[in-house]
This record gives structure tokens, sequence and C-alpha cells, in this order.
């Protein structure tokens, strides 16, 4: 997808992927396309309870062949995606901590050759609401200047 993305479109806007993958992603868009990951983020510290979370906004992803094909492809193995998702993958799905954790897993695709990143707040409870307003308000200001 992403060489007919560089074929055909003016950019690419990967869901469910990591800073790996964008750097993937530019060197297969080459310079000039846009590259616009998209990133769960989630204001949550407590890894159990953050985890937690991830893996419930992932199971539903987990069910769907093309996603899983798709992690496959981005290193992770059956370990990784059985039971709900290893530490590891939920970890490099859903950017979790602090706002300073958050900014830093926003700037690792930008770093990548991300020309913008957008951000999906998920709330503490694994839903969107309120909480997300929050998490944008303090995430806006992390636009690439």
């Amino acid at each position: 997808m992403m060489a007919l993305s560089s074929e055909f479109a003016d950019g690419a806007h990967p869901y469910n992927t990591t800073p790996e993958h964008s750097v993937q992603s530019r060197t297969i868009l080459g310079p000039g396309k846009l590259l616009c990951p998209e990133v769960w983020v989630l204001l949550e510290t407590d890894r159990a309870k953050a985890r937690s979370v991830a893996r419930q906004t992932l199971s539903r992803y987990l069910q769907l062949e093309n996603y899983v094909n798709g992690w496959r492809r981005q290193g992770f193995g059956e370990a990784d995606l059985a039971g709900g998702g290893s530490d590891r993958f939920l970890d490099a799905m859903v950017a979790w901590g602090d706002e300073d954790a958050i900014l830093n897993r926003i700037q690792q695709h930008w770093d990548a050759g991300a020309d913008h990143v957008c951000i999906q707040p998920i709330s503490p409870q694994g839903s969107l609401d309120a909480t997300g307003e929050r998490v944008l308000d303090l995430l806006a200001p992390a636009r690439r200047s």
C-alpha cells in the first residue's frame, strides 16, 4: 500500500503502526509525499492500567486479518499477538505515560520522517470521553515547528 501511495497519492496515513514503520514508510514514499501516521495516546502512568486499557482498545483490531498481517510484517510474532497482545506489542501500539512520555513517542515518528502525527486519545476507562479533550489540549503544542 505504501508503494501505491507513493505512486498514486499525495502520501499515506498509516494507522496502528510504530515509529519503525514510519522509517520504512518514509523510505518507500520518498521525499515530497506526506507521511501522517496516527498514534493512540493514553495519559496514564500506571503500567498495569495502561496495558489493560491498551489491550481493551486493540482487541477489535487483533481480530482483523489485515491488521494482524501488518503487525507481523512489523516484526511482531504470534506470541506478541496472542492473548490480547504482549506487553511489547501493547507498548509499541499505544503511547502511554505522562505528557513527556507521549511527546517522546510523537517525536519518534517525526524523527522517522513523518510530516504530521495524528493523535487519537483514549481514556483510562478505554473509551473516548472528556479525557480526550484534556489530552489534546496538552499535546496540541507538540506540533512540529
